[in-house]
């Protein structure tokens, strides 16, 4: 893996909760597929304060660690979201 040149404190990490659903636009990795929805299981602080990990099931069917700067939130989550701050 090749270092882009940017720090790790200088990325945007956001922070998922569980049952969110999220894809990437990531096409090196070989266990997970891109713009393919999948679920966090778990969303945690590494020993970085700044850096956020997503767990999630893969397409081998194992939990798999990413950190979260790879991936966004689907459209449909996001409606949902939006529905759910609506509703409050």
């Amino acid at each position: 893996m090749s270092w882009d040149g940017v720090y790790a404190q200088d990325r945007y990490y956001p922070i998922f909760k569980p049952g969110d659903e999220v894809f990437t636009t990531k096409s090196t990795w070989k266990s997970i597929t891109p713009d393919k929805p999948y679920e966090v299981i778990k969303c945690e602080s590494t020993h970085h304060n700044c850096v956020y990990v997503i767990t999630i099931m893969s397409d081998g069917g194992y939990e798999s660690k990413y950190a979260t700067y790879h991936f966004n939130k689907t459209e449909g989550q996001l409606r949902e979201d939006k529905l759910k701050t609506i509703l409050q």
